[in-house]
């Protein structure tokens, strides 16, 4: 489960990506928790992005209008999901073991360490914070060997 959080690209961050052309590269193989309403119902999932495509129009983030959206696998199939859906809190314990997409961990470390330096070069755009867990969970990742899998 740490290594899946490690993966999540929380909403504060998209949020600082999409104004970066560094965007797609980071964006593409996190994980992302969405906010989805069902009968007035708040419910989360978890979902790989697998894409970024141009929004079928465009939507208010923040103070910003973006055009553009996530096409996420998720474990009901794939989906796509606005910049706006997705929540700033790491997933639920529930809501990673309801994530049943199986993730190649060689692939995940290799796009963790690319979600670094990127980090790393648009440092001036994070806070603190942000900046020093990536490298706690970077850290604790390589220590670990992230062998298990255990899915």
């Amino acid at each position: 489960a740490d290594e899946l959080r490690a993966l999540v690209m929380p909403r504060r961050h998209a949020e600082v990506w999409i104004e970066t052309r560094a965007f797609n590269r980071v964006a593409v193989d996190s994980l992302v928790r969405c906010v989805q309403r069902l009968n007035g119902q708040k419910s989360f999932y978890v979902g790989l992005v697998i894409a970024t495509k141009r929004a079928p129009r465009p939507y208010r983030l923040g103070k910003k209008l973006v055009e553009m959206s996530l096409q996420l696998r998720t474990s009901v199939g794939t989906r796509l999901a606005g910049l706006d859906t997705l929540s700033n809190d790491a997933p639920s314990e529930a809501e990673l073991q309801r994530f049943k997409v199986p993730l190649n961990p060689v692939h995940m470390r290799k796009h963790m360490r690319k979600v670094q330096a990127a980090m790393s070069e648009h440092a001036e755009k994070f806070d603190e914070q942000d900046l020093q867990r990536r490298a706690e969970e970077e850290e604790r990742l390589r220590r670990g060997g992230g062998g298990g899998g255990g899915g």
